[in-house]
């Protein structure tokens, strides 16, 4: 027998790159050695390892110099170094089979077993190997291969799929009757089709997280739903795995018919699309692009909700496969029951489930009434230190009134920590999602190439500390969409530290331009989902529920600063008392105020005979807990624009500008006959005390439903209650409602 093979440095490199995703670094030196580079070109010649091995075990010289180092890192790994070779030795022949031509592999066979076996003679051996070697200039060279790297999906899809794995349960009959296509054809589409909740993207992220398959997830909120965007990320994926070459422009067809030619036997190439029904294309032909023939090998995975015929938009030439599976369907109803009830079970039982305690606290207590204790633990749980403690990542939201001091907690939790990213979108030209994208991807950008431990300061037009670093360019698809915040979220996400955290701040959601995006999309194309130690901390005035802005699948809590009252009357007093005592600087504040303005005070309570308690408590009250109000007057009486003690005519300047922006967004779509009337109720009720919406309507004479929908365009505006049932409406501030009285009959100066 005789035999003969082609052995390069790149089977072993190829061998060793594999093998070393699964073993200690430590062990890279070993294998670099001459020696055993040389046992393994010696075995694979003489197909005889184990012998070889034996040898070279015996044969290394452990107290050399250069060998050493290594032998004492071995020891103290504790590395069975026979076991090692011989694992080593499995990958090198894979890797060796792999990267072999025709010709290797036929020259790397018994001659003699070929020669009797197939009735060959020598020279018709020799001339088959010639013609296999003219041939190989037209496959890929040895050198040319690169170990498909299948362990990792997109990092802007990253935190999609964790958070659709954590609790994932059932769902094997889907699994089973995708297995069962792909077992039957030789190619296709196999559609998953579901109601909006059923679990289709969570299905997909399954599949992906345990196969590591091409994956794209569209998602409206995110603003990831166009064809280029998708062939975008899918062609460089096929393009990574495969090691494609001169592709970057490839359309989808020519990526998928090189990539099958790379594919090994057995080997299949699926592409998974979750949410083919959030994709925007006005154009016909088949969404996303997607071919109507596919190479052999190839599949794809898609999931959408249900769809009319016109719809669907997936026109496949003929002999393509194709199937759907509708979780609707009677058959699977039985199924998707088992799923939801292994779901409970798991959140009852497993000690990973987000709501283990939770459910069973409801469960146990679900009949008694809530005791002092529970609601302060309650309470308690709102907070937002607590929240940043529960939770490894999330959306944590202050919701307030106008002028409630949002802006400035928000601005001394950043001053305080110095590791946020802080965004003001108030300010004028700060929005729109161009703005905001361009800005923060800019600094996340930075984060990521320039510091991997400490996030870069906020730019000056957002905040007072400035960066020095040099920002990096951003690509154009970087301001088309949330795909490209989300990637930057991931990588930074990957860099932290355990229990680091990484947090935006976002002041005046409410003032973000809606109609600087597609209808349904999330707030600035806020990420659904977020990655671990990624944060967001958003202010904003009241909303209702479904008018949020924002599709969030992560953890998420609003604090409602009207929920608490006392605690805000308190820090209205304590801001007051700091104008009246010269030598006390609170904490919460950077500054007291300056000196002069404290003295003016006094001599304005001196003139007027009015003392520092009195000041203070008529203010307090005054003010309903709105530091806007109370800071302006403050301002106004120190500069003596008010003659007498409780005197309010004229307002401020500053109150009046405050006052005409809260105006113009009311009026913005301009004022109907049944609007004017309803402001005028409105402006004319007892101050403090609200009116329902039945009433309103009672009293102009109108429908209640339109009452109510004017109510809702002006809700961030309005102090909502609940009375008995029934929702009870005011403006938030009874200044501001004197001012729209005053307004409407042409007394606003």
């Amino acid at each position: 027998m005789c035999f003969v093979v082609y052995i390069s440095e790149q089977n072993t490199n190829l061998a060793k790159t594999d093998f070393f995703q699964r073993k200690d670094e430590a062990l890279s030196g070993l294998l670099e050695r001459e020696e055993i580079k040389k046992a393994f070109d010696e075995a694979f010649y003489q197909n005889s390892y184990d012998v070889v091995l034996s040898k070279l075990q015996q044969s290394v010289n452990w107290e050399e110099q250069d060998w050493n180092t290594l032998g004492q890192i071995v020891r103290e790994l504790n590395i069975d170094i026979n076991q090692v070779l011989s694992e080593f030795r499995d990958t090198f022949i894979k890797m060796v089979k792999l990267s072999q031509t025709p010709s290797d592999r036929l020259m790397h066979t018994d001659i003699e077993e070929l020669l009797v076996n197939q009735k060959l003679d020598s020279n018709t051996l020799d001339k088959i190997v010639e013609k296999l070697t003219y041939l190989e200039q037209f496959f890929p060279k040895p050198s040319d291969l690169k170990s498909i790297d299948s362990s990792s999906y997109p990092g802007e899809f990253e935190a999609l799929i964790q958070e659709k794995i954590h609790s994932f349960c059932g769902r094997e009959f889907v699994f089973d009757a995708f297995n069962e296509f792909l077992s039957k054809y030789p190619k296709g589409y196999f559609t998953v089709v579901g109601d909006a909740g059923m679990g289709k993207s969570a299905i997909a992220a399954k599949y992906v997280d345990e196969h590591k398959d091409i994956c794209y997830f569209n998602s409206f909120a995110d603003g990831r739903t166009r064809p280029e965007q998708f062939l975008e990320s899918v062609r460089k994926q096929l393009i990574n795995r495969y090691n494609l070459k001169n592709t970057e422009n490839a359309d989808l067809g020519n990526l998928l018919t090189q990539a099958s030619q790379k594919l090994a036997d057995g080997q299949r190439l699926v592409i998974l699309v979750d949410a083919l029904d959030e994709v925007e294309q006005k154009t016909g032909g088949n969404l996303l692009n997607l071919p109507n023939v596919l190479p052999d090998k190839t599949y794809f995975l898609l999931t959408r909700r249900p769809y009319i015929s016109s719809q669907k938009r997936l026109f496949l030439s003929p002999g393509i496969p194709a199937k759907e599976l509708d979780l609707t369907a009677e058959e699977y109803m039985h199924l998707s029951r088992e799923d939801v009830k292994k779901y409970l079970r798991f959140s009852l039982e497993n000690d990973t489930s987000l709501y283990k305690d939770g459910l069973n606290k409801w469960i146990i207590n679900r009949k008694d009434k809530i005791t002092t204790d529970a609601f302060i633990e309650q309470v308690a749980d709102k907070s937002e230190n607590n929240f940043f403690h529960r939770h490894n990542r999330g959306y944590f939201t202050i919701v307030g009134e106008p002028g409630s001091g949002k802006t400035a907690a928000l601005a001394q939790y950043v001053q305080t920590n110095s590791d946020v990213i802080y965004y003001d979108a108030q300010l004028e030209g700060k929005n729109h999602v161009e703005a905001f994208l361009t800005t923060v991807c800019t600094q996340l950008s930075d984060r990521v190439h320039n510091s991997p431990n400490t996030p870069p300061q906020p730019s000056a037009q957002n905040s007072p500390q400035v960066t020095n670093r040099v920002s990096n360019v951003l690509p154009e698809s970087a301001t088309q969409g949330g795909s490209f915040l989300s990637l930057l979220l991931q990588k930074i996400s990957d860099q932290l530290e355990p229990h680091q955290r990484f947090i935006i701040a976002i002041d005046g959601c409410d003032s973000i331009d809606r109609k600087s995006q597609p209808p349904g999309s999330n707030l600035f194309y806020l990420p659904r989902y977020l990655p671990n130690g990624i944060y967001f901390l958003l202010t904003r005035r009241p909303f209702l529920k479904g008018k949020s802005g924002l599709l969030i699948e992560a953890p998420s809590q609003n604090l409602n600063l009207t929920e608490y009252a006392q605690q805000n009357t308190e820090d209205v007093r304590a801001y007051i008392w700091q104008y009246l005592t010269p030598e006390l600087s609170l904490e919460t504040h950077e500054e007291a105020p300056d000196l002069e303005k404290r003295l003016n005070q006094k001599s304005w309570l001196r003139t007027h005979n009015v003392t520092e308690e009195e000041f203070c408590d008529r203010l307090t009250a005054e003010s309903e807990n709105n530091f806007m109000y109370i800071s302006t007057i403050i301002n106004a009486i120190a500069e003596g624009v008010y003659s007498e003690p409780w005197q309010r005519d004229p307002l401020p300047s500053a109150l009046e500008v405050y006052y005409q922006q809260h105006w113009q967004k009311m009026t913005a779509e301009g004022l109907s006959d049944i609007a004017l009337q309803v402001l005028r109720v409105l402006s004319s009720i007892e101050e403090g005390k609200g009116i329902s919406a039945s009433a309103i309507a009672e009293i102009v004479n109108q429908d209640e439903y339109d009452v109510e929908e004017l109510l809702e365009n002006w809700f961030e505006f309005l102090h909502y209650e609940t009375i008995e049932e029934e929702p009870y409406y005011r403006f938030y501030h009874s200044s501001f409602q004197r001012w729209i009285r005053d307004h409407l009959y042409g007394r606003v100066r």
